[in-house]
């Protein structure tokens, strides 16, 4: 299963699955620096989660950044795309006050090429795992 996310300031995460019996699993998180900026608990508590964020890197976990004040598609909300065995497709879509399922292939292929879109705009994974640690250490140091 290899997931696929996004994070912004409305909804902290969107995942864009797809699943096949070969594969272990994967996952693809997209966030805005704004997000590793925004306080969620102490200083000590910030620095400590960032750094753990960056070392949860690893061949089935990509962690990147769009860095703030790159214009990209991604402030609509958050949603999910599953691919089911038999190579079916659903998508969750994150809405106030409740998401939607879509199955309609149209929907789920619009939000797939939104994700797409999106990923264009994120730093490479090394280069994200240096961001979320310089803003640690420079934003979050106790």
């Amino acid at each position: 299963m290899t997931f696929r996310g996004r994070c912004t300031d409305r909804d902290h995460h969107v995942i864009n699955s797809h699943h096949t019996a070969a594969e272990k699993g994967s996952l693809i998180y997209l966030l805005p620096e704004r997000v590793l900026r925004s306080r969620v608990g102490a200083s000590t508590v910030m620095h400590e989660q960032l750094h753990r964020l960056a070392d949860a890197v690893s061949p089935r976990l990509s962690i990147q950044v769009i860095p703030d004040g790159a214009p990209h598609p991604g402030n609509s909300g958050a949603f999910v795309i599953a691919t089911l065995p038999g190579d079916s497709r659903i998508a969750y879509s994150a809405a106030e006050p409740h998401g939607r399922i879509f199955d309609g292939r149209s929907d789920v292929e619009r939000l797939h090429e939104r994700f797409a879109d999106i990923a264009t705009y994120a730093l490479p994974a090394d280069l994200s795992v240096a961001l979320i640690r310089e803003i640690a250490d420079e934003v979050w140091k106790p």
